[in-house]
């Protein structure tokens, strides 16, 4: 069950808790997408029975799979929890110092994967980087 309400839960000191960036738009296997763009970016804290970011508390006995995705992404590792109950999927992405997934009582799944890009993703990628080398070059080489 997904709660929404912060006074249905006594409020103790989490186990655990960093900063995240979380989505409910995507289900499969993570992919860079306009989802994360627009993601919540919240404390991601970890209790005894339940998780919670921002408003969302997920209690651990309505979680039916959890996956722990690692992941990199230029030179950084990160990981990205997913949490799937009944009605809802919930990923989690993790500055690469923090590491819930040693906190969390779930029996999770572990799986390397290879984030996959959007061709827009990538087309601004590489515009950004041209942007910056012609910038670069003005100011610095050209003289």
């Amino acid at each position: 069950m997904l709660s929404t309400d912060r006074t249905d839960r006594p409020q103790t000191k989490p186990l655990y808790s960093c900063w995240c960036k979380g989505t409910d738009k995507e289900a499969a296997e993570p992919k860079a997408s306009m989802n994360w763009a627009f993601s919540r970016r919240a404390r991601f804290r970890v209790f005894e029975d339940h998780v919670q970011c921002g408003d969302w508390v997920i209690a651990f006995p309505d979680v039916e799979k959890a996956t722990l995705y690692r992941t990199k992404s230029w030179l950084l590792r990160y990981q990205i929890l997913q949490l799937d109950t009944k009605d809802r999927s919930f990923q989690f992405g993790f500055n690469p110092w923090a590491d819930p997934a040693k906190h969390l009582n779930l029996d999770m799944t572990e799986e390397s994967v290879r984030l996959k890009q959007s061709q827009i993703g990538l087309i601004v990628r590489f515009a950004l980087l041209g942007l910056l080398a012609y910038e670069v070059w003005n100011r610095y080489l050209a003289n």
